[in-house]
């Protein structure tokens, strides 16, 4: 980060690795609060930052397509909150990041096998056009819809303190969590709907939730504790 006041001697701010450490290219949110940015790497995630404060920057979340996620976003886009990512493997996702800490894809659409090059969302129509290297030119008529959230805290069942490591899965999507070391995750879904969540963790019995109702932008809480063996 650079501030380019003084043209003829611009001051360097902060410096930030990226998590593939090869960023490709770099958006900010409306509010100019949050980076996102992409590495042109073989499995390599898109990544959200807090840069609020420059002396604090902050990885918030990542994320990767959902068909194919070593087929990494080439470049993001960012428009009310949503992030348009033409991506390696021939795909063109969507995603809301009204919440930067908890991206969630809610649509995606293949244009062949050849890379995304790149997609402008900003046209008047709303329409967005999209090239891919080897199939040509392509014009869309996106739906922006918020995701559904689920968010929450595991513990011990016996000590009651938070419990780091647990894998959480939202089945029937793509995406899953890890509860950080004071207890909590972040996950949900591009579709709202009532879903099974599975949470486990090396030496403690996995636990299945059903009937978890997710909805459109708003955010299921749920507080769990795992039992040993």
């Amino acid at each position: 980060m650079f501030d380019v006041s003084n043209k003829e001697k611009p001051m360097l701010l902060a410096v930030q690795r990226t998590p593939a450490e090869f960023n490709h290219n770099s958006w900010l949110s409306d509010d100019s609060r949050y980076l996102f940015t992409t590495d042109e790497r073989w499995n390599a995630p898109l990544a959200s930052f807090d840069v609020s404060n420059l002396a604090d920057i902050r990885l918030l979340d990542t994320y990767y397509p959902s068909e194919h996620p070593t087929q990494e976003v080439h470049n993001v886009r960012v428009l009310n909150n949503y992030l348009v990512n033409p991506s390696y493997g021939g795909q063109l996702t969507l995603v809301d990041a009204h919440r930067p800490d908890n991206l969630i894809e809610i649509a995606h659409i293949r244009l062949g096998n050849s890379l995304v090059w790149d997609a402008s969302p900003y046209l008047p129509s709303g329409n967005i056009i999209a090239t891919a290297r080897n199939e040509g030119l392509f014009i869309l008529k996106p739906v922006y819809e918020r995701a559904a959230y689920l968010e929450g805290r595991v513990t011990d069942a016996d000590s009651g303190q938070p419990l780091p490591r647990v894998k959480v899965v939202v089945q029937g999507t793509a995406y899953t969590d890890t509860t950080r070391p004071d207890g909590t995750f972040k996950t949900g879904a591009g579709t709202p709907g009532t879903y099974t969540v599975v949470l486990g963790k090396v030496g403690y019995q996995s636990l299945t939730l059903t009937d978890v109702v997710l909805k459109r932008g708003e955010t299921t809480w749920i507080e769990v504790a795992l039992k040993r063996f």
